[in-house]
């Protein structure tokens, strides 16, 4: 009678299908370049890309970075795409493994700059001013444009907000003097709210910014990382892939090399601070 039970047993655990996402891997997103509704559309596209290329990955995007590196530490995710900050001061909480890199003309990197209205010319009337601006956890590291901006005009008051397009807002309705945004979210601002767009202007004190990596972690195997690769050598080829590189902004993909990988800075530890619990 035991036999039987434990054998009724076994048939039946058999029968139960097993997890649909067990053998799935998992990729992050975080960017502060993007609002709520667009990534409602990215998500859209990534998930429309992954399926076509025949992947088994689930993509996940973020609002707050806090929730992104809360869920990273809790799901152990295989790949991440994360701004270079994140990456370089080791924000993100897990090591990460360069796998590739947005080009966009020919270039994988972007122009922070300030942006004012009309009646200001340059920085110097900016004395004593309110800048809004996205900061990275522990700060504007030394040497950034923002840095620059606060040793020129010690009394420039830098208003962190969640988001680029939260900046360019406050300055449009006047709730702070410039904004210190990338010039590709002002051209997209700009262009999607003209009334509001041709109002500002970029005043200058611009900085080149990496556009956020692919990384893999340790969680990912050699084949997950293969198919991945495979996927992001792909993307400009299809229209599902090529729709979501212009959703992003770029031109494409190029895979990082090991060489290539060895080269980028030694993250910086302990760059991140949390008080009460939160990164600052």
């Amino acid at each position: 009678m035991r036999r039987v039970t434990t054998i009724a047993l076994a048939c039946f655990l058999l029968t139960i299908p097993a997890r649909a996402d067990a053998a799935r891997s998992k990729l992050f997103f975080f960017s502060p370049d993007f609002s709520p509704g667009n990534l409602s559309i990215l998500t859209q596209a990534v998930d429309a890309y992954l399926r076509e290329a025949g992947t088994d990955t689930d993509f996940q995007a973020f609002v707050r970075f806090e929730d992104f590196r809360r869920e990273v530490a809790a799901q152990q995710p295989d790949f991440v795409i994360v701004p270079d900050w994140a990456a370089t001061r080791t924000c993100v909480g897990i090591d990460l493994i360069p796998l590739a890199q947005p080009v966009r003309g020919g270039e994988s990197f972007g122009r922070k700059a300030l942006i004012a209205r009309p009646e200001v010319k340059t920085l110097a009337e900016l004395r004593n001013a309110s800048i809004a601006a996205t900061l990275p956890p522990g700060g504007s590291p030394a040497g950034s444009g923002l840095d620059r901006i606060r040793r020129q005009q010690p009394g420039v008051r830098i208003i962190q907000v969640p988001k680029e397009i939260d900046a360019l807002l406050a300055v449009a309705f006047g709730q702070v003097d410039a904004a210190y945004v990338s010039t590709r979210q002002f051209d997209m601002f700009a262009g999607v709210n003209p009334k509001l767009g041709s109002g500002l202007k970029e005043i200058g004190y611009a900085e080149n910014m990496p556009f956020p990596l692919i990384y893999a972690t340790a969680n990912a195997d050699t084949t997950e990382t293969a198919q991945l690769q495979k996927a992001i050598a792909g993307v400009s080829t299809s229209g599902t892939g090529k729709r979501l590189v212009g959703l992003l902004g770029y031109d494409g993909w190029v895979v990082v090399d090991k060489a290539s990988a060895a080269l980028r800075p030694t993250p910086i530890a302990g760059a991140c601070k949390t008080v009460g619990g939160e990164l600052r």
